[in-house]
């Protein structure tokens, strides 16, 4: 049985071996089956939600991570950091 609650305390374990220190921003994926976090440091970490495994990881170094969103096709993020600067990039989970 799904248990999402399961699924965030599995997510927030990662977060914090992963020792992300500062987030920033949040984004889920319309369909429900990953989650983002944008962190002050400029990365973007994503987790498959079922799981809670780390799908992928994106060191932008445009500083932190302000807004952070997936397109609904679930195709294509879009991160926006300092200074206006915006970063998109393809998906292939």
């Amino acid at each position: 049985a799904y248990d999402p609650l399961g699924d965030l305390e599995l997510m927030r374990a990662e977060l914090t071996e992963t020792r992300v220190a500062s987030l920033a921003s949040l984004a889920v994926s319309s369909d429900g089956r990953f989650v983002a976090a944008g962190c002050a440091d400029g990365q973007v970490r994503a987790w498959e939600v079922a799981s809670g495994r780390l799908a992928a990881a994106w060191d932008w170094r445009i500083g932190p991570v302000h807004s952070l969103a997936f397109a609904p096709d679930g195709l294509t993020a879009v991160a926006a950091g300092d200074g206006g600067t915006v970063v998109t990039w393809d998906l292939d989970w």
